[in-house]
């Protein structure tokens, strides 16, 4: 049996009313938060040693701060296997006109549109509905139609979409306690919108319509007011794979003209994240290697006035380049991502990786050495992306060594967890260049620090 029910491709959550007591379930909810706290805490104190144990002070601890993060939460719920249906097949001219109706009782909440790190506007939207509402036979197959579009004025921006969910029969048991909730989400430019829903039953022909305004701000005072010009104005996000946790979705299309005056080398250097850099929080692990990806991604599109782009994703677990593309005019992007996917879902640490942990720092060192050595009269830039990255203890951070002529220059974008994720070994590293570091804690902080990269590559 299809899940009940899955609006606009994405799955739909049925819960049944707990029975236990109100007091009972907060006190055994108190008790499982006391649990996992203490276990976070004394998994996270196992990482101190790489920091410093040497006092009695233990420093802040991002892990246990952290909330617990989904990676692209509502876009996880967009995975689907529901069949499209035809909105030919329905009057949408006819209920548009009609305006708002509330057939079936349903609640439809609606979020204020939100950056996201690939510079998009996401606006996610949910409905709800009782399962008693429907007024549905318990024993026969039904039927729902989800419709949703985004207009302006009378015209529609993107033709709408519609799922139709088939259900073969009803879950045992009173099913009328059960409640139908789905969310959605749609990607904007800066705009006003008007964003319509509906839902429809054929057996009874009743329909629930809602349309409501929004609104995505302009960027105040952008320092790349051309960035967004290549994106469409609204468009359905488009999931591939079923692994929630790991969801690829390619950044669109940026402007992003570099107007250099000498030749440049310019080399992405992006760092999976260690899967036991964050012990017992694999979710930051995820995170941190989805936004690593983006960032990357985004800056894959980079076009040079003179000169060349290449792009590396470095494994320092295993000591390796996972992923290398010179000469870059279109990201490979599904073989970039495929490398930190992998590691969102890989826990597993081989014994080789574990026994040379104290050898990252080197590998690492040396591997940045290598690529900002001289290439004659071409000037060398690294651009290193990475989230918080802790050596273990005893490792060697001794800075790089360079020529003391290298045209070269590196620039460090580093992806936090929190306000407190404050603990960074690659800048000793890197420290002998001056790197300009810049720390990615939102999508506003990663529109500033790509502003201020392209102006000092212009000044090249």
């Amino acid at each position: 049996m299809k899940r009940l029910f899955r609006l606009l491709g994405i799955p739909v959550l049925m819960s049944a009313i707990a029975a236990v007591p109100p007091v009972a379930a907060q006190s055994i909810q108190l008790q499982t938060q006391r649990a996992d706290d203490e276990s976070r805490r004394q998994l996270e104190f196992e990482r101190i040693p790489r920091l410093d144990r040497n006092t009695n002070v233990v420093p802040p601890t991002p892990a246990i701060n952290s909330p617990r993060r989904v990676t692209e939460a509502c876009l996880a719920q967009l995975i689907s296997e529901d069949p499209a249906a035809d909105v030919s097949e329905l009057p949408l001219a006819e209920w548009v006109a009609a305006g708002n109706i509330e057939e079936l009782p349903w609640r439809v909440q609606f979020s204020d549109p939100q950056l996201r790190l690939d510079q998009r506007y996401q606006l996610s939207f949910s409905a709800r509905i009782d399962a008693k509402e429907l007024r549905w036979s318990a024993s026969d197959p039904h039927e729902l139609i989800y419709v949703s579009g985004i207009r302006k004025g009378t015209d529609w921006v993107i033709p709408p979409k519609s799922i139709r969910h088939v259900f073969d029969r009803l879950p045992k048991g009173d099913y009328r306690e059960l409640r139908v909730i789905a969310s959605d989400c749609v990607f904007l430019q800066p705009g006003e919108y008007m964003v319509w829903v509906a839902i429809f039953d054929p057996e009874n022909k009743k329909r629930s319509v809602v349309e409501r305004r929004v609104r995505a701000p302009e960027f105040k005072e952008d320092p790349l007011p051309q960035l967004n010009s290549r994106l469409a104005a609204v468009e359905y996000p488009k999931v591939e794979g079923t692994n929630r946790l790991a969801i690829d979705i390619i950044p669109g299309p940026m402007a992003l003209p570099v107007s250099n005056r000498k030749p440049v080398s310019v080399g992405l250097v992006s760092m999976l994240s260690p899967s036991d850099q964050w012990p017992g929080r694999s979710d930051i692990i995820r995170w941190q290697n989805n936004r690593v990806l983006t960032v990357t991604s985004i800056l894959s599109q980079l076009r040079l006035a003179s000169g060349d782009l290449s792009v590396a994703a470095v494994d320092i677990v295993n000591q390796n380049v996972a992923f290398q593309q010179s000469a870059v005019n279109e990201l490979d992007w599904p073989g970039l991502a495929a490398q930190f996917n992998r590691f969102a879902s890989d826990q597993v640490i081989a014994l080789p990786a574990l026994e040379s942990l104290k050898k990252r720092s080197t590998f690492l060192r040396e591997l940045l050495e290598q690529r900002l050595a001289d290439s004659g009269e071409t000037a060398r830039v690294l651009v290193l992306i990475s989230g918080s990255v802790v050596f273990e203890r005893g490792s060697d951070l001794s800075a790089m060594k360079v020529d003391a002529g290298c045209d070269c220059r590196i620039y460090h974008l580093r992806v936090r967890a929190n306000v407190n994720d404050v603990f960074d070994h690659v800048e000793r590293l890197i420290r002998p260049l001056r790197p300009k570091t810049f720390d990615i804690e939102s999508a506003e902080d990663f529109r500033e620090a790509l502003a201020k990269l392209v102006q000092d590559l212009e000044s090249l």
